[in-house]
């Protein structure tokens, strides 16, 4: 839950753990509660705290963009929420909640967006590269002129060849 007052911990029989914002409800049910803006501001409740509402959900995000780039838990949490951000988009009826979700997620998503068009960007200049080798290797070209022409090392103008 986002948030849950003592009334509603009280109702639901819960009872706190070593963790705070975590509840653990009687026994035999076998589940527990988190209250999302009680969790302590860290690198493991990120992803929770990005469900949040409002000035935690903020946070969260801003915590969130600092990540560095190749952190794995950083890549993982970009993919869940482009596709969240996706499916909000799609409903077309969005809440004044939802519109608020989607501008804090857009700085993320742009970044996300930016990264993807480096990498189609990056393929594609390396499959021009390894077209260019291949036409050269089909003229005859020496190998040392189509390492200067392309890039490509020895080794991967060598399984060009082999693949042709």
């Amino acid at each position: 839950m986002p948030t849950a007052s003592e009334e509603i911990r009280q109702g639901f029989g819960v009872t706190p753990t070593d963790t705070p914002g975590v509840y653990e409800f009687p026994k035999l049910q076998r589940t527990g509660l988190i209250v999302v803006h009680q969790l302590p501001k860290t690198e493991d409740t990120l992803w929770l705290r990005i469900l949040g509402r409002e000035s935690n959900q903020r946070q969260a995000i801003e915590e969130f963009a600092q990540q560095p780039t190749r952190n794995n838990l950083r890549v993982n949490i970009e993919e869940l929420l482009t596709d969240y951000r996706a499916d909000l988009e799609s409903r077309g009826q969005l809440n004044p909640e939802d519109e608020e979700l989607i501008m804090n997620l857009s700085a993320a998503y742009l970044k996300k967006q930016q990264e993807w068009l480096e990498a189609g960007t990056e393929r594609g200049i390396e499959q021009s590269m390894q077209n260019v080798a291949i036409a050269a290797l089909r003229e005859g070209c020496p190998i040392e002129l189509i390492v200067k022409l392309t890039g490509l090392t020895i080794p991967q103008i060598e399984q060009l060849r082999m693949s042709q």
